[in-house]
């Protein structure tokens, strides 16, 4: 099975390189490799041209006419993709050999697969292994994989991230636009949700870096001294992560709401009404909006559509 591969690069010079030959050297090949620049001020093409020059793989770099931004131009580099299967890839990871070759299977074993995604090994900015993958950062247990239900999973959970993820690309096609203010990941995997599309590929097949500059990061679930850090740190985002939440979940209606049953548009149209009582929370008093938060936690709203008790906790300190 034929594939392209869609890679965004931004000022990526330092990783670039491993990233690149990492696919280059994939033991089933891309027929395809798209590039879609937005705007590098250091060498980053230099390395780029050097090394799929010489590759006898079919590429294309694309540079865009001011920054698109991550959603924009990942979309760019997606349209340009000629081949029946998209793999998306960063420019600061590393892919394990057998990565494509693994994940093909699972599109050719299952028909009705849209996107397939697997897991992958968190490392530091040297390569240095964290103790901890992918979806055991995100909460996500191997041992139950065939049990979870996804739609719920990703009410709540941010797993799909484009470094392990491929689709066909009819699924981008069905659309064409990532809303604003989705990430492609994010959006492509509830369209997989939405057409009973989504499967996993059971193997770590990537190296998932941490570098401090992640438009996405994880981290390993036992770093407690990290999820301080980012506790603290959520207190200064809080309301954009807030309208972000909102904005993504009413676009899932506005735009995919035929796809889902009665009880799934039900379930998400509650998401909608809870994120959009989070952004209307500045509009009230401190009693008020300590109502409010304490009315959603005891509901459960917290515990569906968010981070449960920490959440609610840091909500309430916010809103003091």
């Amino acid at each position: 099975m034929e594939y392209s591969v869609a890679l965004c690069t931004y000022n990526g010079s330092r990783y670039i390189g491993e990233q690149l030959k990492s696919i280059i050297n994939q033991s089933v090949k891309p027929s395809q490799i798209i590039v879609s620049d937005d705007g590098s001020k250091d060498n980053t093409l230099d390395v780029v041209e050097s090394l799929l020059s010489n590759s006898g793989i079919d590429y294309s770099v694309l540079l865009n006419k001011g920054e698109h931004g991550v959603t924009g131009n990942f979309q760019n580099a997606i349209s340009h993709c000629s081949y029946p299967i998209v793999f998306t890839s960063d420019q600061d990871d590393v892919w394990q050999v057998d990565k494509a070759r693994l994940m093909l299977e699972v599109f050719d074993s299952n028909p009705e697969a849209l996107l397939v995604f697997s897991d992958g090994e968190l490392v530091d900015s040297e390569m240095n292994l964290l103790s901890c993958s992918v979806w055991h950062a995100a909460g996500l247990t191997d041992a139950r994989l065939n049990e979870y239900d996804w739609f719920h999973f990703l009410l709540k959970n941010n797993l799909i991230t484009g470094a392990a993820m491929a689709f066909r690309r009819s699924l981008f096609t069905q659309i064409n636009v990532i809303p604003k203010d989705w990430l492609h990941d994010g959006w492509l995997g509830w369209c997989a949700v939405a057409n009973n599309g989504l499967f996993p590929c059971n193997h770590k097949l990537f190296y998932y870096r941490q570098h401090g500059g992640n438009v996405v990061g994880m981290s390993p679930s036992n770093s407690i001294l990290f999820h301080i850090k980012k506790y603290i740190r959520n207190f200064k985002i809080i309301k954009e992560n807030r309208r972000i939440r909102y904005s993504r979940y009413k676009s899932l209606v506005d735009l995919m709401g035929d796809k889902f049953s009665e009880s799934q548009l039900g379930e998400i149209n509650q998401c909608v009404q809870f994120w959009k009582k989070q952004t209307e929370l500045s509009n009230y008093g401190v009693f008020k909006r300590l109502s409010i938060i304490t009315s959603q936690y005891f509901h459960g709203f917290y515990h569906k559509y968010y981070n449960g008790t920490v959440g609610y906790i840091r909500d309430f300190i916010i809103e003091l």
